[in-house]
């Protein structure tokens, strides 16, 4: 029978990870001769007002994915801001469209999907104002405005602009999960990620 379990520390010196069985709650050291890093990522959420209000989803697992379909299948919602202009915000975006939803794409870059040539990320840009998305660029979030219930119902931008919002939507991108391997003292990449070799070892 398969345990759950998590590690909680990584021991280079000693060739040990630290992990603790989540159903009966003891810890114990397991020896390694090859440790496979392999924690994944996790969203990137800013550190603003409202972040955490319910309302506001971001979508990383499938989880996230059914509850986000969920609020959607409410019918509660008509407007809908997404934060991130990337390849996540711009699907969640048309989805909500398609279901004739009132939906504004916010974005700090000037152009979508900072990671394309600017001529590209216009001419996309004009395609999905076509599909009646509205586009905020060069404009950051600088909180999410909640009601007295304690949903958000407005996104504010630091150029001073007011989107009301039913739902939120962070379709910010992630970073890689390297809690453990910070402390481990595995060294990091210029990109924030593991340094790795050619054959991805560290």
């Amino acid at each position: 029978m398969r345990t759950r379990t998590e590690v909680t520390a990584i021991d280079l010196s000693a060739r040990t990870v630290r992990a603790r069985d989540l159903d009966h709650g003891r810890e114990y050291n397991e020896p390694f001769d090859t440790l496979v890093y392999a924690t994944g990522s996790v969203p990137l959420r800013p550190q603003i007002s409202g972040i955490d209000a319910a309302g506001v989803y971001g979508v990383q697992t499938l989880d996230d994915g059914a509850a986000l379909r969920s609020e959607l299948d409410s019918e509660r919602v008509r407007r809908v801001v997404v934060v991130g202009g990337g390849y996540i915000g711009l699907e969640i975006a048309e989805a909500c469209r398609v279901r004739d939803l009132d939906v504004t794409v916010v974005d700090r870059s000037p152009t979508l999907v900072g990671t394309i040539d600017p001529d590209i990320g216009v001419f996309l840009g004009d395609a999905v104002r076509a599909m009646g998305i509205a586009l905020v660029h060069s404009e950051a979030v600088v909180g999410i405005e909640t009601g007295h219930d304690g949903r958000a119902i407005a996104v504010h931008t630091d150029a001073e602009r007011r989107l009301p919002a039913d739902l939120v939507v962070l379709g910010l991108g992630v970073r890689p999960d390297i809690d453990l391997a910070q402390r481990a003292g595995i060294p990091l990449g210029t990109s924030g990620g593991i340094a790795v070799d050619a054959r991805m070892r560290t």
